[in-house]
C-alpha cells in the first residue's frame, strides 16, 4: 500500500504544479473535466474489479450528486462547497437502499436492475413538465425537466480569483479527486479490500470465514456511491449544470470505457485508461461523427487484445525491462525461458530491483511438464510395534517399480498430541506416478488397517502442472522436489520483496490465481471423523507451501544462535498458522522434523495448505511471520556468511490436481480442519 500512496502524492503534487505552468483556461478546462471522470472510474473498479459487483448505476449516483448541489443552490441559494458533503451522503443513501433490494441477485440481474432503476429516474425527470417555479416566464418543474439546472450560483471564486477564477475551481476538483483516488488505493490494498475479493472469489469460501458477502459489497456498494456522488458535485460546482443528459447511455459508456481500457482491478488503470479517453476525445473532436466510431474501435481493440487494459501492457512492458536489466546484471529470471510467456499480470517488483541477497531456483528440464508429489501419513498416539511396521510399509510403496525419484520422510506431534509420520514422494513425470499408483491396490496405504484400530492414515496427493510451482532456495543446494531438478539455477533476480513468490510462478504471468470454491466432504450430519474414511473434495488454486531449515553445517555458534535467537520465533509463528490458522486463510500446517534411519536430523520444514496465494500474502505482512522475518534477518546479518539454509517450494494447484483420503483420523488433520461441522 505505502508505494501506491507514494505514488499517488507525488501525482497529486504534480497535478497542483499544473495550474502554474498552464494557464489556458480551455487545457485547464480539460484537465478539469479529467479528474472529475478519473475520480468516478477509480471507484467503479474498486466496485466491479474488486468486490465484484457489476453495477451499471453508477452515472445515477454521480446525478445525485450533481442534482443536491444544483437544486440546494437553486431553491436554497446554497453555494456548491456548503452542499457538496450532502451530495455525497445523498448519493451513499441512495446506493444503501437500491444495494438492498438487489445486491442478493446474480451478477448479470444486478447490472440490469441498476440501469433500469438509472432508466426509471432519468425518464421520471424527463417526463415531469409541472411547474415548481416560475422564473421569467420560463417554467423549471421540480427536478428541472429536460433542460436540468444550470447558471446557478457557483464556488464563489469568479468573484474571489475574477479572471483567474477557473484556478480556484481546479484545486477543488483536485481535492475531491484527491479523496477519491487516496480512499480507492487503502480500500483495495487493506482488509477491506481482502474482504471485498473473498466475496468476489467465492461467496461459499466467503460464509464459511464468517463474511457475509451481501454486507460487505453493500459497503463497497454504497462507499464507492458517496464518491462517486462527490465527484458529480464537483461536475456541478465547476460547469453549473446538472440534467438528464448525465443519465445517457452515451456517458455511461464513456466512463465505463475508462475502467475496461484502464484496467479492471489494477490500482492506477482507471487513471491511465481517463486519460486515454480524454485524449481520444479531444483528437476526434474535429472528426464529427467519426470520433464515436474511434472510440468504439479503440474499446474493441483493448477487450479483444489487451483485456488486461493500459495497466497490464505496462506491466508486460515493465517485466521485459526488469528482465533486460536483471541479465545485463549477471541474474537469472527465476521463471526459466521455456516457461515465459508475455505478461499480463503486473510484477510486484519495484522498476529497476536488484535483490541484495543470493537466491535460486530448480531449473527442469523443457521435457518436464508436471511435478507430482504424494504425501502418505500414520496417525498414532504413542509409538508401537505397529505403527513402526505401517510407517515401514509405506516407505516399501515407493520402493515398488515406478515409484518417487526422490522421498523423505518427517515426524510431528499435532495440536491433540498425536504424533504423525509424513512421507512424501516426489515424481517428474505424470505418467510414470500414474503407473505407479495403478501398480499398487487403491487402499494399499492403509497398511491392512482397521477403522476401529489404533492408527490413522492419511493421503494427499498432488499433481501441479511445471507452471503451477516456483522454488527459492538461499543456496544451491536442493532439498524437496529441487532434489529431482535438473540443476540449480544462478543467482536470479525475483525474490527479496513483497509478492515475489507469486512473481516467480509461470501461471501467474497471465492468471490472477483466484481461488474458486471450498473443500467439501459426505459427513451425514455426524462431527466425528474418528473411525471414518472421509474423501475431501477440494477447490481450484489451493496453494501449498513447504518451507525449510537446515542448520546441518552450521558451527557452534551460528548454530546457537539459531537455536536461541531464530527458531524460537520460527516455533511460535508455526503454531500461530497451526492453531489459529483459520482467521487468515491457513488450512492446515505440519511443522515437522526430517528424519533418518538414525533418527532426527538438524531439519525442519512446515508443510501449509493456504485457501489461496492471495491469504498467504496477505498473512506474511502479519505480526506472527514479521517477527520470523526480523529474527531471520537478524540471523543473516550476524553471520554473512553462516551455513544456515532456508528453502520454500510453492505450488498453486487446480482441484483436478489434488486428492484428499483420510482414515481414522481426527478432525484437525489436513483438510478435515477445513471442514464446517456446525
Amino acid at each position: 500500500m505505502s508505494r501506491h500512496l507514494l505514488g499517488a502524492v507525488l501525482l497529486l503534487a504534480a497535478l497542483s504544479a499544473l495550474p502554474f505552468l498552464v494557464t489556458e483556461r480551455y487545457a485547464l478546462g480539460e484537465f478539469i473535466t479529467f479528474l472529475i471522470w478519473a475520480s468516478v472510474a477509480v471507484q467503479w473498479n474498486v466496485l466491479t474489479g474488486h468486490a465484484g459487483v457489476f453495477s451499471l448505476g453508477q452515472m445515477l449516483f454521480f446525478a445525485i450528486g450533481s442534482y443536491c448541489v444544483a437544486m440546494f443552490a437553486v431553491y436554497f441559494g446554497l453555494p456548491p462547497w456548503a452542499s457538496m458533503p450532502v451530495a455525497g451522503l445523498a448519493a451513499g443513501v441512495a446506493a444503501l437502499l437500491i444495494g438492498l433490494a438487489c445486491l442478493r441477485l446474480a451478477a448479470a440481474y444486478v447490472a440490469l436492475l441498476t440501469f433500469a432503476i438509472a432508466y426509471m429516474v432519468y425518464t421520471l425527470i424527463i417526463t415531469d413538465s409541472a411547474c415548481y417555479i416560475t422564473t421569467g416566464g420560463t417554467c423549471t418543474p421540480f427536478f428541472g425537466g429536460t433542460n436540468g439546472f444550470s447558471q446557478f450560483v457557483d464556488l464563489g471564486f469568479r468573484k474571489l480569483l475574477k479572471g483567474n477564477w477557473i484556478v480556484g475551481n481546479y484545486f477543488s476538483v483536485l481535492a475531491v479527486f484527491a479523496l477519491s483516488f487516496i480512499a480507492s488505493i487503502i480500500v483495495i490494498h487493506g482488509r477491506l479490500g481482502l474482504a471485498f475479493r473473498a466475496t468476489s472469489d467465492s461467496a461459499i469460501y466467503a460464509a464459511a470465514r464468517g463474511i457475509n458477502r451481501t454486507k460487505f459489497q453493500l459497503i463497497a456498494f454504497v462507499v464507492t456511491a458517496f464518491f462517486t456522488g462527490l465527484a458529480g458535485a464537483s461536475y456541478a460546482a465547476h460547469f453549473r449544470f446538472a440534467g438528464p443528459s448525465l443519465f445517457e447511455l452515451s456517458t455511461l459508456m464513456f466512463v465505463l470505457s475508462m475502467v475496461i481500457v484502464g484496467g479492471l482491478k489494477s490500482t492506477w488503470g482507471p487513471i491511465f485508461g481517463a486519460a486515454l479517453m480524454m485524449i481520444l476525445v479531444e483528437v476526434g473532436k474535429s472528426m464529427g461523427d467519426v470520433r464515436n466510431t474511434l472510440i468504439g474501435l479503440v474499446l474493441v481493440i483493448f477487450v479483444l487484445l489487451l483485456p488486461k487494459g493500459v495497466a497490464g501492457a505496462w506491466a508486460m512492458l515493465v517485466d521485459r525491462l526488469r528482465r533486460s536489466h536483471a541479465a545485463s546484471s549477471g541474474l537469472e529470471p527465476a521463471i526459466p525461458s521455456h516457461l515465459q510467456a508475455p505478461r499480463t499480470r503486473p510484477l510486484a517488483a519495484p522498476e529497476g530491483f536488484v535483490p541484495a541477497t543470493p537466491s535460486y531456483s530448480a531449473r527442469f528440464s523443457p521435457e518436464v511438464t508436471a511435478l507430482p508429489m504424494a504425501f502418505f501419513g500414520v496417525q498414532f498416539s504413542e509409538t508401537s510395534p505397529a505403527s513402526t511396521s505401517a510407517i515401514a510399509f509405506q516407505q516399501q510403496g515407493f520402493a515398488k517399480p515406478f515409484g518417487p525419484s526422490f522421498w523423505d520422510r518427517a515426524e510431528y506431534v499435532d495440536e491433540r498430541g498425536c504424533i504423525n509420520s509424513v512421507l512424501v514422494g516426489y515424481w517428474d513425470d505424470r505418467q510414470t506416478y500414474d503407473r505407479w499408483c495403478a501398480s499398487l491396490p487403491e487402499d494399499w496405504w492403509r497398511a491392512g488397517a482397521p477403522l476401529d484400530g489404533a492408527l490413522g492414515f492419511f493421503r494427499e496427493c498432488y499433481t501441479p502442472s511445471i507452471a503451477d510451482t516456483e522454488t527459492t532456495f538461499s543456496h544451491p543446494h536442493p532439498e524437496g522436489y529441487a532434489t529431482i531438478a535438473t540443476a540449480m539455477s544462478g543467482m536470479t533476480d525475483t525474490h527479496g520483496y513483497w509478492g515475489s513468490a507469486r512473481d516467480r510462478i509461470p501461471r501467474a504471468q497471465t492468471d490472477d490465481l483466484a481461488p474458486q470454491g471450498a473443500p467439501k466432504a459426505a459427513l451425514a450430519g455426524s462431527n466425528d471423523t474418528l473411525r471414518r474414511h472421509i474423501v475431501v473434495t477440494p477447490h481450484d488454486n489451493l496453494c501449498l507451501l513447504r518451507s525449510g531449515q537446515d542448520w546441518t553445517d552450521t558451527d557452534a555458534e551460528e548454530r546457537h544462535f539459531y537455536l536461541h535467537s531464530v527458531k524460537p520465533k520460527l516455533d511460535e509463528g508455526m503454531e500461530f498458522i497451526r492453531d489459529e490458522g483459520g482467521r487468515v486463510g491457513c488450512y492446515f500446517n505440519r511443522y515437522m522434523t526430517l528424519c533418518a534411519s538414525a533418527g532426527p536430523l538438524d531439519k525442519t520444514y512446515s508443510l501449509s495448505a493456504w485457501r489461496s496465494l492471495g491469504e498467504l500474502e496477505a498473512w506474511v505482512k502479519t505480526d506472527s511471520h514479521l517477527a520470523i522475518f526480523a529474527a531471520g534477518t537478524r540471523h543473516y546479518r550476524t553471520f554473512k556468511d553462516g551455513r544456515l539454509r532456508l528453502y520454500h517450494e510453492m505450488s498453486v494447484i487446480r482441484a483436478k490436481d489434488q486428492s484428499f483420503e483420510y482414515f481414522n483420523c481426527h478432525d484437525r488433520t489436513g483438510m478435515l480442519n477445513t471442514l464446517n461441522r456446525a
